[in-house]
């Protein structure tokens, strides 16, 4: 049922003669134009092989002839595939051509991450028909994953990356306490108390930061100048003891108790030198300890007790 044609050529030592083509044993429903020599038709019978004769006559005793054989086999076709996103697919069987009306079973293998998404509608159940050559399309789209992150005790949790989430994504994942709470760490799909948490999104995800009450660092007191003191120089050094599980140590120190709100860190030292000081002038001063949870502990009880002290007089100018 396919169409088929052959050109028949030849020469004649008298150019003015008129050739007259011819052929034997053509398979059925093809046909030769004696004129011209060209065979063609659509092929209507069996395959096989069929053993040709083929002549050529100038009308005046000049004739020539070739033999050859004109094998009928079935028409094979094509299929294309074309993949939309990220994957492939296996053929069964997997061949370079088709006969026709062959049933060939098309599994799609998406990439990691991605999923099968629809088939051409020439795909049914997997299965596609060959009719002629034929196209189909498969379209794969990524998936989209989860990440829920649940929250234990007070304070918050951030993330870089709102979504939507899909294989290979990186969320970072910041835990942040409420005054007074400190974090404890994570659990669910991350373990331990890296934060913030680095995360490869592979599957959906499901986290749990916990937070935990914190605890204010343990008590302690001023050391020096002692409260009261007087005729302290304009550079005087205060001094405190050690408070357990601070972090660090702040002071502060004004003219008024009021007016002791200006809080300064000194780090882990327990100690600082105030420059600069006025003569003759009344100091409050008080440190305080803080600790990793945010809690302050302030020296000798309470934010109120200030310790006081006087500088001295500058002494005036002699010769």
């Amino acid at each position: 049922g396919k169409a088929a044609s052959l050109q028949l050529s030849a020469t004649d030592v008298d150019l003015g003669d008129i050739l007259t083509y011819s052929a034997s044993g053509l398979p059925e429903g093809l046909s030769i134009n004696t004129e011209t020599g060209l065979i063609s038709g659509t092929i209507t019978g069996a395959l096989g092989t069929y053993p040709i004769n083929a002549g050529a006559d100038d009308g005046h005793g000049g004739t020539d002839s070739k033999s050859f054989n004109w094998v009928v086999t079935e028409t094979t076709y094509s299929l294309t595939i074309n993949v939309v996103g990220n994957g492939s697919v296996a053929k069964d069987p997997d061949q370079t051509s088709y006969l026709n009306g062959t049933e060939v079973t098309l599994t799609p293998v998406p990439a990691t991450g991605w999923r099968l998404d629809h088939w051409s509608e020439n795909v049914v159940d997997g299965k596609v028909a060959i009719s002629g050559d034929t196209t189909v399309t498969v379209t794969f789209v990524q998936i989209e994953y989860s990440l829920t992150v649940n929250v234990a005790g007070n304070g918050t949790v951030t993330r870089d990356n709102p979504g939507p989430y899909h294989y290979g994504d990186v969320v970072n994942l910041t835990a942040t306490p409420d005054m007074g709470w400190s974090f404890a760490g994570w659990s669910g799909d991350a373990n331990g108390t890296t934060n913030p948490l680095s995360v490869t999104v592979n599957g959906n995800k499901a986290f749990t930061a916990t937070f935990t009450v914190g605890v204010a660092p343990g008590a302690f007191n001023k050391t020096w100048p002692s409260s009261g003191v007087i005729g302290q120089p304009s550079n005087t050094t205060l001094y405190w003891g050690t408070s357990t599980g601070a972090g660090s140590y702040e002071y502060c120190y004004a003219t008024s108790a009021a007016g002791c709100t200006n809080w300064t860190s000194t780090g882990t030292s327990k100690s600082v030198t105030l420059s600069g000081l006025s003569a003759n002038t009344l100091y409050y001063w008080q440190a305080r300890a803080v600790g990793g949870s945010g809690l302050f502990t302030y020296a000798n009880g309470s934010p109120t007790t200030h310790w006081i002290f006087t500088t001295g007089t500058v002494p005036g100018a002699f010769s």
